[in-house]
C-alpha cells in the first residue's frame, strides 16, 4: 500500500512540473468523457428507452421497402394480406404521419397528425380520455370520416368542449367528424396535434 502512495505522489509531482501536458491530458480525458456519455444517451433515447406505451416490449414496426430502398406506406391490398395471415401478432395497425391544414375550430392551423388504422389505438392500449375511438363502422365505404384530436390540440383551438357532436373539421379538404380526444401526453407521431 505504500508504494501505490508513493507512485501517487510521484505522478502528481510530474504533472505539476508539466502544466502543458497535464492541460492536454485532462482535455482529453474531459472530451473522451463527454462523448461517451453523449453516445450512451443517443443510445438509451433511441434503442434502448422503452416505448411510453403499456407493454412496449410488445410493439414492433415494420414497413415495405420500394426498389430506391425507401421506406414507404404498405398498399392497402398488402397490409390487409398481412393482417389476414399474421398469426405471431394479436393485433397489426398501420398509420403514417403527415402535416395537415385544419379548418373549423378557433382558428386554422397546419398541425402535425398522423392517419391510422382503426385497430392503431387498441394496439397501443390507448383510449381516448373523452369521446370514442375508431370503430369498424367508420372504415366502411360511405362512413362520414371521423377524426381523434390531442388533448393539447382539444384545449387550444377548440376550447376544450365538451359536446362536440355537431363539430366538424375540414383537413386536406375533407370534412371530419370529431369523436374523441386522446389523453394528456399522447403525441404521436411525437409533436403530433
Amino acid at each position: 500500500m505504500g508504494t501505490l502512495w508513493q507512485d501517487l505522489r510521484f505522478g502528481l509531482r510530474m504533472l505539476a512540473k508539466n502544466p502543458a501536458f497535464t492541460a492536454v491530458a485532462v482535455l482529453t480525458l474531459a472530451l473522451g468523457i463527454g462523448a461517451n456519455a453523449a453516445i450512451f444517451s443517443v443510445i438509451y433515447g433511441v434503442l434502448l428507452r422503452p416505448l411510453p406505451y403499456p407493454k412496449p416490449d410488445q410493439i414492433v414496426q415494420v414497413w415495405e421497402v420500394n426498389a430506391d430502398g425507401v421506406r414507404v406506406r404498405f398498399a392497402e391490398p398488402n397490409f390487409e394480406d398481412i393482417r389476414n395471415s399474421a398469426q405471431s401478432f394479436e393485433g397489426l395497425a398501420e398509420y403514417w404521419s403527415d402535416v395537415f391544414s385544419i379548418a373549423g375550430g378557433s382558428e386554422s392551423t397546419r398541425s402535425i397528425g398522423a392517419v391510422v388504422s382503426r385497430d392503431f389505438f387498441s394496439v397501443l392500449s390507448v383510449s381516448p380520455v373523452l369521446g370514442r375511438g375508431f370503430t369498424a363502422e367508420d372504415a366502411h365505404e360511405g362512413a362520414t370520416p371521423v377524426l381523434l384530436v390531442s388533448y393539447g390540440y382539444w384545449q387550444q383551438y377548440l376550447g376544450g368542449l365538451r359536446d362536440f357532436s355537431r363539430l366538424k373539421l375540414l383537413a386536406h379538404n375533407q370534412v371530419f367528424s370529431v369523436v374523441g380526444v386522446l389523453p394528456p401526453g399522447f403525441n404521436f407521431p411525437d409533436g403530433a396535434d
